[in-house]
C-alpha cells in the first residue's frame, strides 16, 4: 500500500500556506508577543518570516511581505488550476463511464448537488488519476479542502486545529481509501488502460467546461492530447504542472 502519510515538513508547507493566505487575503497582522491561543502560531510564523513571506513591523507585528503576496497569489492561481483540471475525477460512474460534473449546471441550489453526489454509484478518482499523471494526491485533497473552506478561522482553537488537527488525518485517509489502479481493472481490462480511458474522457470533459479556454486547450493539446478532441495548437510548456510540487515558491 502506498504511503501518504504527510510529514513534518509537508504539514508545515500546508500550514504556512493556509496561515498565510488568510493573512493576505484578510489583512490580518499579528502581535509578535501572540498573546492568547495566537501562541500556537509562533512556529509557523518564525518559519514564514525565515523565508521572507512575513515581515515584523515597526511596531512589532508580523505583516505578510510583498514577496509574501505574490506566494499568496501564486497559491490560489495553482490550487484553482488543480481544481479545474483534476475536479472533473472527484464523482466518477464507472459503469456507464459518466462524469458528474457534468450535470453541474442542472441544479440550483448546492443542496439539490449535494444529494445528487450522494448516490452509491459515484466514485473518487482523484488518487488514482494523479498518480497516473505523476500529480501529489495529498496535494490535490488539500487544494480541495481548501475550495470548500475546510479550514475555519473562526472557531476558538483553530490554531490548534490547524497545526495539529484531525483534518489532515482526513486528507490521508481519503487518499488511502481511495481505489487503486489495479482495483478499476475487470475481465481482460487492466487497470490501466480503465485509468487512461477515463482520464481522456474526464480531459475532453474539462475543455468543454472551461468553454474551450485557452490556456487550457494549449495545455492539454501539450499534456494530454486526445483525437478526440478539437485540434489546438499545443502550449510551449515543458511539463504538466502538477508535477511540479508547491514548495511557497514563486516561479
Amino acid at each position: 500500500m502506498r504511503d501518504f502519510t504527510i510529514s513534518p515538513e509537508r504539514r508545515r508547507l500546508f500550514n504556512g500556506t493556509v496561515l498565510l493566505g488568510h493573512m493576505a487575503s484578510n489583512s490580518i497582522e499579528y502581535d509578535v508577543l501572540l498573546p492568547g491561543s495566537q501562541t500556537h502560531l509562533d512556529s509557523i510564523l518564525a518559519w514564514l518570516l525565515t523565508r521572507n513571506l512575513v515581515e515584523i513591523s515597526e511596531k512589532n507585528f508580523y505583516r505578510v511581505s510583498t514577496l509574501g503576496h505574490a506566494t499568496s497569489t501564486a497559491f490560489r492561481k495553482r490550487y484553482m488550476r488543480v481544481l479545474r483540471y483534476f475536479d472533473v475525477f472527484s464523482a466518477v460512474d464507472l459503469g456507464s463511464g459518466e462524469f458528474a460534473l457534468a450535470h453541474h449546471s442542472d441544479f440550483e441550489t448546492e443542496a439539490a448537488w449535494g444529494r445528487f453526489l450522494a448516490d452509491d454509484r459515484w466514485e473518487d478518482l482523484r488518487v488514482p488519476v494523479g498518480l497516473h499523471l505523476g500529480a501529489d494526491p495529498v496535494e490535490l485533497v488539500f487544494a480541495h479542502f481548501m475550495q470548500e473552506g475546510r479550514f475555519s478561522f473562526v472557531e476558538g482553537g483553530w490554531e490548534v486545529s490547524l497545526l495539529e488537527g484531525l483534518i489532515w488525518n482526513e486528507i490521508e485517509e481519503i487518499c488511502r481509501q481511495s481505489l487503486t489502479i489495479d482495483d478499476l481493472g475487470y475481465d481482460e481490462v487492466s487497470g490501466e488502460d480503465v485509468i487512461a480511458e477515463v482520464i481522456e474522457q474526464g480531459f475532453l470533459l474539462v475543455r468543454e467546461l472551461s468553454d474551450w479556454f485557452p490556456e487550457v486547450m494549449g495545455h492539454l493539446a501539450r499534456w494530454a492530447p486526445s483525437r478526440s478532441a478539437p485540434d489546438w495548437q499545443p502550449d510551449d510548456s515543458m511539463q504538466p504542472f502538477w508535477k511540479t510540487r508547491w514548495s511557497l515558491e514563486v516561479s
